[in-house]
């Protein structure tokens, strides 16, 4: 279980029902509703005038699932070990928390960018970079891939080899023997990998392979290009579609 680095945190739930889950994950987090938190400020405020308010609080606000609305630390690192927590304590039941299709529908959008550049994926090595429950599973071994999965959950990696997938830890891709043609990240870039997971999914990349992921709502778009480009990693716009636009803005990084 994750503990709070200081007391008087602030997290927002969607729902007062939900206030036992983010206690048993932070049980010193001050919390609040969001069916309730417009009594909180005094008046009755839409989402995005919450949101505002709650900036003052933190370094930024970023809603999790369509549900979960988190107050983010102004620590990076203590932002890591909150999103980590959360995400290890509701891997038994992600999959009925997540839109299953809307996350296999960017995963082929993702898959599809792959394939624009390097090809027929036929045996390529594709890593997928901070991989859930498995779920990329379905459509990389449709197109013939190598898969290995790479997430910092010990639930969502039990789930995702049960599934099929070869998993391992950042630590255990430090010592990997091998490097990857491409990497997927599904959902993941908006929360801020942590520059260690960076820098080893970079070096384990081939020189002229591909990181495609989407950015949702274009949270931390800025942050990782400048972090990717550290370690020789270029990024590029993807051409999106109308109906790709739901999933946030698609960035490429090319190991050059």
């Amino acid at each position: 279980m994750m503990q709070a680095s200081e007391p008087g945190q602030l997290i927002i739930c969607a729902h007062s029902a939900d206030r036992d889950l983010i206690r048993d994950i932070d049980p010193r987090a001050s919390l609040i509703a969001t069916e309730q938190a417009a009594d909180f400020y005094g008046g009755n405020q839409s989402e995005a005038g919450l949101t505002e308010l709650f900036h003052r609080r933190s370094r930024q606000v970023i809603k999790l699932l369509d549900r979960f609305l988190f107050v983010a630390p102004l620590s990076l690192t203590e932002e890591n070990a909150l999103f980590a927590g959360f995400f290890e304590h509701i891997s038994g039941e992600y999959e009925d928390l997540i839109d299953r299709a809307c996350n296999l529908h960017n995963m082929d959008v993702l898959v599809s960018l792959l394939t624009s550049r390097l090809g027929n994926l036929q045996d390529l090595h594709i890593l997928d970079f901070g991989c859930g429950t498995g779920l990329s599973l379905i459509p990389l071994t449709a197109v013939g891939a190598n898969v290995t999965g790479l997430d910092q959950s010990v639930g969502m990696r039990k789930i995702a080899k049960a599934r099929g997938m070869q998993v391992v830890t950042v630590e255990e891709l430090e010592r990997w023997p091998n490097q990857f043609d491409g990497i997927i990240a599904s959902y993941v870039f908006h929360l801020y990998p942590d520059i260690r997971t960076i820098e080893t999914v970079c070096r384990k990349l081939k020189v002229g392979g591909l990181i495609v992921g989407n950015f949702h709502k274009g949270i931390g778009l800025d942050y990782m290009v400048e972090l990717f480009r550290r370690f020789d990693c270029e990024a590029f716009l993807c051409e999106t579609t109308g109906e790709m636009e739901r999933h946030g803005k698609y960035l490429a990084f090319i190991k050059g």
